[in-house]
């Protein structure tokens, strides 16, 4: 799949424009002065005249051929409402023409009160008085084999309150409003691939859909007052396949905006759900009112992938380029009580690879006269710089050392890590950095999911996810994963390459929340570690959160969950979770992939996700939030062979930047490391 943007053109933005028609119901004088006078009990002809003409300033009355005003008593007992048929009585229906509303209504003798309502599936009710309420739906629907139907009619009619006594001697003024807006968006597929779209959004700083109110006078003028959404979606039903330089037009109904000055987002979801995005910046524009606003999108993609390739057995992968320029692979793989942490190397880029070595073994752990298997799980690794002042170019082997079967009584979960002095092809003796405890009963309580980095000054560090502390708290018995309190990050340092190692200390936490599955970067003087998040878990989705903190600084407080340094890079999710982030950056991009749920959290049918940002769009103060709006999934074509919808997973993925502004995805698929390239556009 492709991660793919919109780049935009967008034209006609206008001052907002209010259309206003002036429209009167006048006595027919083309018979007799006595005739006009009428009997008793008799009915009398009316014609109802609108010319299109100027309003004051900029406004222009718009009438489109085929539009119907209906005319109706206030107590209902004559004329048409845009949901009664009136049960045969005359109808004051005035249809417009090239002459103008020229259609005679007869109205009953008598005094009545009128109001005007413009077309039979105007948006909302009468509007009459001092002012009136639209809601315009934040969630649209547009049909594809009739794309213009849900945008019709979307305008109102306001009429003046006036006691008519027939035969005539007073008249009706009518004001047109047109209260929306119209983006229409033009969807050209500029990507290598076939493409079909299922939805597109459109995101602003300020209100789009929602609550609007009209209020007019006697002279033509509007004022528009709005509550509610920031974000439109319109769903498209019956989409068409579009090959490359084919269009389609989406039509988005907008509120009207005046002095706008921001940004709308644009994204486009097709049916693989991969997402297109781009960002419009405006400085003082408006979208006016009964306008429509063209906006050309071409979809192109922002990270052209390959097709996934099958490397090896194994699960957990992670990948990292060597000082020499090798690709080092790592993995845990084996029979389920003896998985050992492994890796591979490749020299020509990831085409081919190398015969598996083992680096850290599985082994059994002994307690009193109870025995478990110990695995290695959680595979993760980096190299030391050639510059580092112990240990250049030293290979740093991280694990998670977990008892067969959560036998925490016996082992408790552990961190670890191995060294080589000779670029991978020997390996020392594993020695454990951090141990959790060994609990009173089996359950998976402890440290795992350890990620390596090594700051500018040489100093390496080990990040991990830890429920230790707080598992302190419970009650013992058995406890499953899903129930467990919360996670911090918590990190320990080694200042001699990985030799020794200090006391670790908590990096991030989440009261009565959950954060983990770290990875971290080093951009300008900051660092950005990815966490996955959740507030107050069972309550709301999981989602990927990233936390920026000075070098300097190298996490001397523990960051809250209310910490102005977290924010949302995606946006927060709604109703699915997203988790298990890893972070990498190349020359011109910062690029995060992650597992998506979709049905809700479960590990039957996680997909691989991948989004990316320009480091030039990074704010003064080194934040982006929900700024990674597009996404791709760059394992479809992989998933799409497998039948059972339980097997369709592309899970613990990571990243692997190259040179050149191209990266690889790794991704853990039945049991089996993939690998899938990626150029990133400019």
């Amino acid at each position: 799949m492709n991660t793919k943007g919109i780049h935009s053109a967008k034209t006609g933005l206008l001052a907002t424009m209010l259309f206003v028609a002036i429209s009167s119901l006048s006595c027919d004088k083309s018979g007799e002065n006595e005739k006009n006078q009428g009997k008793a009990g008799e009915s009398t002809p009316f014609t109802f005249n609108a010319d299109t003409q100027d309003g004051a300033g900029d406004w222009v009355t718009k009438w489109r051929m085929g539009d119907i005003i209906y005319a109706v008593t206030e107590d209902g007992t004559w004329g048409k409402t845009e949901n009664s048929d009136l049960n045969g009585k005359s109808i004051a229906e005035f249809a417009y023409s090239e002459e103008g509303f020229k259609t005679k209504a007869t109205i009953p003798e008598g005094t009545h009160t009128f109001n005007l309502i413009y077309s039979g599936n105007a948006q909302k009710t009468l509007h009459r008085g001092a002012g009136s309420k639209n809601n315009l739906a934040a969630n649209q629907v547009q049909d594809c084999n009739n794309p213009t139907a849900h945008i019709k009619n979307h305008d109102v009619i306001a009429g003046q309150i006036a006691d008519l006594k027939t035969p005539a001697s007073e008249t009706i003024n009518a004001r047109m409003f047109h209260v929306y807006s119209l983006a229409k968006v033009t969807l050209i597929n500029m990507t290598s691939k076939t493409f079909t779209p299922k939805s597109l959004s459109m995101e602003a700083s300020t209100t789009l859909a929602g609550l609007h109110s009209i209020i007019y006078q006697q002279t033509p003028s509007a004022e528009y007052l709005s509550e509610g959404s920031n974000e439109i979606s319109l769903t498209l039903l019956n989409p068409k396949e579009l090959k490359r330089n084919e269009s389609f037009d989406a039509y988005v109904i907008m509120s009207p905006i005046a002095n706008y000055s921001g940004n709308l987002t644009l994204t486009v979801t097709d049916t693989d759900n991969n997402s297109y995005s781009k960002k419009l910046s405006f400085n003082n524009k408006t979208f006016a009112a009964g306008h429509q606003e063209n906006i050309i999108c071409e979809v192109k993609e922002d990270i052209e992938w390959g097709e996934p390739l099958r490397v090896c057995e194994g699960s957990y992968g992670r990948m990292h380029r060597l000082n020499d320029g090798r690709l080092m692979l790592v993995y845990s793989t084996g029979a389920a009580d003896e998985k050992d942490a492994c890796a591979r190397f490749s020299s020509d880029m990831g085409q081919s690879w190398s015969e598996e070595t083992i680096a850290i073994k599985s082994f059994v752990a002994t307690f009193g006269s109870e025995s478990t298997p110990v695995r290695c799980v959680n595979t993760e690794f980096l190299q030391l710089s050639p510059t580092h002042p112990s240990h250049p170019n030293r290979i740093i082997y991280a694990v998670n050392l977990r008892a067969m079967d959560n036998k925490s009584s016996i082992y408790p979960i552990c961190i670890a890590c191995s060294t080589s002095d000779d670029n991978g092809y020997s390996w020392s003796e594993p020695k454990i950095i951090y141990e959790s405890q060994r609990w009173n009963t089996d359950v998976a309580k402890g440290a795992w999911e350890p990620f390596v980095n090594e700051l500018q000054n040489g100093k390496v560090q080990v990040y991990f996810t830890d429920n230790t502390p707080y598992y302190k708290l419970y009650d013992s018995g058995e406890l499953s994963d899903n129930n467990r309190r919360g996670n911090n990050i918590s990190v320990i340092e080694s200042e001699d390459g990985g030799d020794s190692w200090n006391d670790y200390r908590i990096v991030c936490h989440s009261e009565g929340g959950w954060d983990g599955m770290a990875s971290v970067i080093q951009y300008q003087e900051n660092m950005y570690l990815a966490i996955e998040h959740k507030d107050k878990r069972g309550e709301e989705s999981m989602s990927i959160q990233l936390i920026k903190n000075s070098l300097g600084s190298n996490w001397a407080s523990i960051e809250t969950s209310n910490s102005k340094n977290r924010f949302y890079p995606f946006g927060h999710p709604d109703g699915f979770d997203e988790g298990a982030p890893y972070i990498v950056q190349t020359e011109n991009h910062i690029i995060i992939s992650c597992q998506c749920a979709e049905g809700g959290e479960t590990t039957d049918n996680l997909v691989a996700e991948v989004r990316s940002i320009g480091k030039k769009e990074i704010d003064e103060d080194g934040l982006f939030p929900d700024r990674m709006k597009s996404k791709s999934r760059p394992m479809a074509s992989v998933i799409k062979t497998v039948s059972t919808v339980s097997k369709k997973t592309a899970k613990w993925n990571s990243l692997c930047p190259l040179p050149n502004d191209e990266i690889y995805l790794v991704s853990e698929h039945r049991n089996a490391i993939y690998i899938v390239k990626g150029k990133i556009a400019e």
